[in-house]
């Protein structure tokens, strides 16, 4: 027996059954470490007899390859030592998890050491952790070292591999690497991603809200499906989620929505648009096959086409029907006062505003094609005019006006209040999420804003846009980016009416002593309202869950194998600090100039406490609720975002440069960072 010099030594099994998918032998062979290079061939022994011992509880017919056993030198004392999961075991593709601790291996494995566990996200490069007490931390140096030797090693083996690693003296020593058996890339594939959604739904989204969202969604997209095809069969094969939830935040089952465009006609030139105007960043196509007849291709293609082509009637007559239906719809909440009436109400007013909302996402197809059309050959896309988001900030300046002249209580300024949260109560930061506290469920919040000086200054924004447009691709772009506004607004007040539904029933419960407080109603699951059960335990069991997901970072993109789930963390969850670099790449949506420089603004909600006047603002991305910032702004840099998103829009209309898709805005880009936009690179470089 030939091997090293060395004086210690690890004496293991390299049986191939011990990992195997159909056999498992893992834990039955035997492992022996810090041999003495004399007890070597002993310990050889001792392994060679447990693959026979091993073989007897096993099928008799396998011949365990008996003759193969790995003598390794010994890393004596390592500073820590760890496992490495290319894929989440558990069935996440694009996630790799590495687990640390300090000292051997195998006090890891056997968990007599704390330790850390390492997430990183392949689609953002992003790592985040879940320390324990003391459990060791790592350098970004070498988290990126050992993605990178485990990522040579699947690649080297050519499948998603288990790999036991040490570190010592900031050298990584490779130990052993295996298959990861519960991974088997052959079965479905489910992908999930957050593009244009998360501005819609920043952060934690409570159980209630995301009932409600997968319902309203997936309703639509059903309803839109028969519209088309005219066909309860096809729409009964295609019934699947349009959105789920992972970790609590908001994703699009991108699958589901490749499935359903891939029915239109020229999908292939519509996917790459629909790609585009949602800023979905990775362009692989996934999706199911659904067994369409060429007649109902046909039928599908003439429907389409007609919608298509009298969408703006349809837009038009759509919120018209809305804006009749508000006053009745207002009254029938204030009048119903029990639970199970209340659920009842919200289900027929989700069925009645559902009848026809699927017209709007022909309006999205609408907007987006004429958009990509009116950039390709034009791109004179500016203001839109008598936008909807920009109506709620004109009124703004009014109640300012009416505060500084009379103040809180004076009935010239309850007048323009009334008037304002009747028509934007429930448009603000987070309007779509159910558990949001909005001007109309919390008048008060109106009068913090006002008298807190948040109206930072008024609003110089000349609507230049009411002038005959006379580039077809221009002229509908802005038909249908004005449209999709409207109903964007409206969809806020369907929303509106389903959360006065939810808190009225809160406010039952609350009063019955079976919550503590209405608002724990939104960690309720709406097939749960309706019980006899005390929801308390509930309500504290969900809110630990949900405080523990708020610490996990909204990651891009998830691709899971069989089913979605959700992290188990007995710890909060923190990022690594990345290194920053000074040059970022974007897509220009606003171009009033060719550059700008100036300070930055990281800001992750809008606060218009904090001086923000003149400053670049850094962000996610930004909603309704952000346009008394950006109006103050000297430029706009958002980690998301497209050129029909909320950041690009207001942008526009306020004459404001602004890059979105900006990878890493938000971890590298500091706020006291001076930097410089150039708006004809789409380059953003930092102490320029």
């Amino acid at each position: 027996m030939s091997f090293s010099n060395g004086q210690f030594f690890a004496v293991r099994s390299s049986c191939h059954y011990e990992d195997s998918a159909n056999l498992s032998y893992a834990g039955m062979f035997e492992t022996f470490l810090n041999i003495p290079r004399a007890e070597v061939k002993k310990a050889v022994d001792a392994v060679f007899d447990s693959y026979i011992k091993a073989a007897k509880y096993g099928d008799e017919e396998t011949d365990i390859d008996n003759d193969t056993v790995i003598v390794q030198e010994m890393i004596t004392e390592p500073d820590y030592s760890g496992v490495i999961f290319t894929s989440n075991p558990l069935g996440l593709l694009n996630e790799t998890v590495i687990i640390v601790g300090k000292g051997i291996g195998e006090d890891v494995v056997s968990e007599k050491t704390d330790v850390t566990t390492y997430y990183y996200n392949t689609a953002d490069e992003k790592f985040c952790y879940n320390r324990n007490n003391d459990s060791p931390l790592l350098s970004e140096e070498i988290l990126e070292r050992l993605i990178s030797e485990a990522s040579k090693i699947r690649d080297i083996f050519g499948f998603e591999c288990d790999i036991e690693f040490c570190v010592k003296n900031e050298k990584i020593y490779i130990l052993q690497s295996r298959k990861i058996t519960t991974i088997d890339e052959s079965q479905k594939k489910i992908i999930l991603d957050n593009s244009n959604i998360v501005e819609s739904y920043p952060g934690v989204v409570l159980p209630l809200s995301q009932d409600f969202v997968k319902s309203v969604y997936t309703d639509i997209m059903n309803r839109l499906l028969k519209r088309i095809t005219h066909s309860d069969k096809l729409v009964e094969s295609f019934g699947a989620n349009m959105v789920d939830f992972v970790d609590g935040k908001a994703y699009y089952d991108i699958t589901t929505w490749y499935t359903m465009l891939s029915l239109m006609p020229f999908s292939k030139k519509i996917i790459p648009i629909w790609q585009e105007m949602l800023g979905v960043e990775n362009k692989y196509v996934s999706k199911n096959k659904l067994k369409v007849t060429a007649f109902r291709k046909i039928v599908l293609s003439l429907n389409l086409l007609y919608y298509f082509i009298a969408n703006p009637f349809y837009m038009k007559a759509v919120n018209s029907r809305f804006e009749k239906s508000i006053e009745g719809y207002r009254k029938d909440i204030k009048e119903t006062n029990d639970v199970t009436e209340l659920v009842e109400l919200y289900r027929r007013i989700q069925r009645e505003v559902m009848e026809y909302w699927d017209l709007t996402l022909v309006n999205d197809l609408y907007a987006f094609v004429f958009t990509h059309l009116a950039k390709k050959h034009s791109n004179k896309i500016k203001q839109i005019g008598r936008l909807a988001s920009m109506e709620p900030v004109l009124l703004q300046s009014k109640l300012k006006e009416a505060y500084t002249l009379y103040g809180l209580k004076s009935s010239q300024y309850e007048k323009v209040k009334a008037e304002y949260i009747d028509k934007f109560g429930d448009r603000c930061l987070g309007e779509l999420k159910l558990e949001t506290k909005t001007y109309r469920t919390n008048p008060e919040l109106l009068d913090e804003f006002v008298a807190g000086g948040h109206i930072t200054s008024d609003l110089m924004y000349v609507d230049e846009s009411r002038h005959f447009e006379p580039k077809m691709s221009v002229r509908h772009a802005k038909i249908g980016i004005l449209n999709r506004e409207s109903s964007r607004l409206n969809r806020t007040r369907v929303y509106g009416f389903a959360r006065a539904i939810f808190l009225k029933i809160g406010e039952i419960l609350a009063a019955q002593g079976r919550l503590d407080d209405p608002r724990d109603v939104f960690y309720i699951h709406i097939d749960e309202l309706s019980s006899d059960e005390d929801m308390k335990e509930i309500v504290e069991s969900r809110k630990r869950v949900y405080e523990q997901y708020a610490t996990i970072p909204t990651f891009s993109r998830y691709v899971f194998l069989k089913e979605i789930f959700s992290k188990t963390l007995t710890n909060n969850m923190n990022e690594v600090n990345v290194k920053s670099r000074d040059k970022f790449m974007g897509e220009v949506v606003s171009k009033p100039y060719r550059k700008v420089k100036g300070e930055v603004l990281v800001m992750k909600t809008p606060d218009p406490t904090i001086p923000h006047k003149d400053k670049i603002i850094v962000t996610e991305m930004t909603d309704p609720g952000w346009v008394m910032i950006l109006q103050d702004a000297k430029g706009i840099i958002a980690e998301k975002g497209s050129f029909l998103s909320h950041t690009a829009i207001i942008s526009r209309e306020l004459k404001k440069p602004s890059i979105v898709n900006v990878k890493g805005a938000m971890s590298m880009i500091k706020t006291g960072d001076i930097v410089e936009i150039d708006l004809d690179e789409g380059v953003i470089r930092r102490n320029a």
